[in-house]
């Protein structure tokens, strides 16, 4: 918008979503660079940085050179970025796109910087956004939400890296609680829009896939999630802030005492279901198969 109204010169990569919007790969970032043949830093994380990613990028930088453009660099989101970052500068430079630059990025501070150039990073350029903008630290802080793509018409996507925490869940989907018999909160479990959730299922921790419980027996479910909105119009009155805080209260009043204390909380439990779980798998088959 800056760009817009007052002709701000505009710098920037795209996003994760650009590239799972495309059916592979290579061809996002050959559409990317089609559109921004001199000025193009291509996100290399998507799927797998140097087995995949470094190795399409390198590819189009050969195009666009062909073309008489250059490829401006890479960037880097995730994983270990002193390792990936070495690797990734010696594959440019043996494909002879020395002049390519390193891009970092991912919740970057001066105490990231700092580790990376000990181990010997290469990186040439640093994206300090959040705890730059935000005052991270005591008394500061950010809820760290980001959109990513999940779904593209009847299409599931996915997003993999190397930092399980950091890859997406795919497909539309819906959101349960288990409430024990005086209401209090047992966990919460993600699932597939469509799936049904029955007491004694098997659910997964999201971030360890081999780590898995069961719906506990004497439960009751049900879902968070209320339609407030449809074809742009409200459909329902809205809600007072007192309304809205003295529904914060009675909500938090019926977590588990171990997760409000503030010495070592409880992790309070969010689950996928079986649906969520095997969906992630497979596209992840899939993608490593391509």
């Amino acid at each position: 918008m800056a760009g817009m109204q007052y002709d701000i010169p505009v710098k920037g990569t795209h996003a994760h979503s650009w590239i799972m919007a495309f059916p592979d790969e290579l061809t996002a970032f050959r559409a990317y660079a089609d559109v921004f043949p001199d000025s193009s830093i291509l996100l290399v994380d998507t799927y797998d940085t140097l087995k995949s990613g470094m190795v399409n990028a390198i590819t189009v930088a050969g195009e666009l050179r062909a073309k008489g453009h250059e490829l401006v660099g890479v960037r880097l989101d995730s994983g270990d970025l002193a390792y990936l970052s070495r690797q990734a500068r010696h594959m440019l430079d043996e494909a002879g796109f020395t002049e390519a630059k390193i891009v970092a990025s991912n919740e970057v501070d001066e105490y990231v910087i700092e580790s990376i150039l000990s181990e010997g990073g290469k990186v040439d350029i640093y994206g300090v956004g959040t705890k730059l903008a935000t005052g991270m630290g005591d008394g500061g802080g950010a809820l760290g939400g980001v959109y990513k793509l999940v779904r593209i018409g009847a299409q599931p996507k996915l997003k993999v890296t190397s930092d399980i925490a950091k890859a997406t869940l795919p497909d539309r989907k819906k959101l349960l609680r288990a409430l024990s018999e005086d209401g209090s909160c047992i966990m919460d479990i993600i699932a597939l829009a469509d799936e049904k959730i029955e007491i004694g299922r098997k659910v997964y921790n999201p971030v360890n896939p081999l780590q898995f419980t069961h719906i506990p027996t004497g439960v009751r479910l049900t879902e968070l999630r209320t339609v407030v909105m449809e074809e742009g119009k409200r459909t329902g009155s809205s809600s007072t802030l007192d309304q809205l805080a003295d529904r914060c209260r009675r909500q938090l009043a019926c977590l588990p005492q171990g997760c409000l204390r503030f010495i070592n909380p409880h992790t309070y439990k969010v689950s996928i279901s079986c649906g969520i779980h095997d969906l992630r798998l497979r596209l992840m088959e899939e993608l490593q198969q391509a």
